[in-house]
């Protein structure tokens, strides 16, 4: 339990024992698939929130792309008006892209307050605050000894392979060392 406000949008979440579940996170009680869209094939997930156990750590691909696309928070999955900055953690400021959707600054300070794994590596972290970002495609095309190969496409763009995750980049992006920030909160 934490002692940490809890902001009302993240109270409302599905629960894993006391511990609200962010929005993105994958439930156990489905599973990714490939489906033929307009658009070419997509990966789909068939988790439903609250069915199963949190699979923390792994997105559901449906509504890491819906929050990404449609600018909602990755924790309490409610839309971040425009006027506000979204914000991330990050571990290295000269990552390029980002795959976690943007976060509210509350929701933000929250998870990082009262998360176990984000609060261990609040030290080595930053927060990225930023106005806006641009959206890209994750697709897989093909495969190699190392792994599943990937390649960037803008969204919408035409292109090879499953759409698997989005990619975002923050334009103009402020780079705060967590503490820092979590201070100032």
């Amino acid at each position: 339990m934490t002692t940490h406000p809890m902001p009302p949008e993240i109270a409302r979440l599905p629960r894993a024992g006391s511990t609200p579940v962010p929005w993105t996170v994958q439930w156990s009680g489905g599973g990714d698939h490939v489906v033929q869209r307009d658009q070419g094939p997509v990966l789909v997930c068939t988790c439903k929130p609250g069915k199963g156990r949190p699979r923390f750590g792994t997105p559901c691909v449906n509504h890491q792309r819906r929050a990404v696309q449609e600018r909602r928070c990755t924790v309490c999955g409610i839309p971040i008006d425009t006027d506000q900055a979204c914000t991330w953690p990050l571990a290295d400021t000269d990552t390029r892209y980002y795959f976690e959707a943007p976060s509210h600054a509350q929701c933000l300070a929250f998870a990082l307050r009262s998360c176990p794994k984000l609060a261990s590596i609040a030290h080595r972290t930053h927060v990225v605050r930023a106005r806006d970002y641009t959206v890209l495609e994750r697709r897989a095309v093909g495969t190699s000894p190392e792994g599943i190969v990937f390649e960037m496409v803008p969204l919408g763009e035409q292109g090879s392979g499953v759409v698997e995750l989005y990619a975002l980049t923050p334009i103009d992006p402020e780079f705060t060392p967590t503490s820092e920030w979590l201070a100032a909160q």
